[in-house]
């Protein structure tokens, strides 16, 4: 019964959100298309990322005392749907770990590379190969 299984269609270019996804059927002239949404990030949560520096695992006293912190966070704060309160819960965590434990702070530029000695004379040799190849054929067409 192999020929009744379906192989899953992938779709090979990403949609952007509000676009339809459509999954073509077994015949191309009569294919039935299964149109789907996808959701739309939401405004508020892009940006704004800030990495935390959270405390190791083995201090069970700084993770108690924050999650305590976090449990007190009245009910009343999150009201609305589950995409709402989820949405609201994570920002308020990320603010009081981000106060409370600091944030990682951005890494510098990285150190440009620098050629070893021996990547250096290599470098060097070629470039004497180029200029001598040059030379010569310059000297063939004055000839």
């Amino acid at each position: 019964m192999k020929c009744l299984m379906r192989e899953q269609v992938v779709q090979r270019t990403g949609t952007a959100p509000g676009e339809t996804q459509e999954e073509p059927g077994p015949e191309s002239p009569h294919s039935a298309r299964n149109l789907h949404v996808p959701a739309a990030p939401l405004p508020s949560r892009v940006g704004g990322n800030r990495q935390v520096k959270w405390p190791s695992a083995n201090k069970e006293k700084e993770w108690f005392l924050f999650d305590d912190d976090v449990d007190e966070i009245p009910e009343a704060t999150v009201k609305g749907d589950a995409d709402r309160k989820l949405q609201t819960m994570t920002t308020i965590i990320i603010s009081l770990a981000a106060e409370r434990f600091g944030t990682v702070k951005e890494r510098g530029t990285k150190t440009t590379y620098v050629k070893n000695r021996r990547a250096e004379k290599i470098s060097q040799l070629r470039q004497e190969l180029r200029k001598l190849k040059r030379q010569f054929k310059e000297a063939a067409l004055s000839l």
